[in-house]
């Protein structure tokens, strides 16, 4: 039967518990980075101001979703594509 052998884990508990308060400590960090950058977008396309309509992230973002939409039809992987009479594959 095969036993737990935690002592290399509890000799090295200093460096867990730092690699831990570092995991927290980047994801809390993320977290308010996003939330920031979120409520400072919300107020800007709600305000109607020049901040809203960023002409940049508007390109970007069509240009995505033309990518997603056009690289199914382009490597012919399009499952379940209908044919014009609605019936069946293309």
């Amino acid at each position: 039967m095969y036993e737990l052998n935690f002592g290399p884990v509890l000799s090295n508990f200093e460096e867990l518990m730092q690699g831990l308060w570092t995991t927290i400590y980047l994801s809390v960090s993320a977290m308010i980075l996003g939330l920031l950058v979120s409520i400072v977008c919300a107020i800007g396309k709600t305000s109607g101001g020049r901040l809203g309509c960023c002409p940049a992230s508007r390109k970007a973002m069509r240009r995505l979703h033309w990518r997603h939409q056009t690289r199914p039809v382009l490597r012919r992987t399009d499952v379940g594509a209908r044919s014009r009479d609605g019936q069946g594959t293309a």
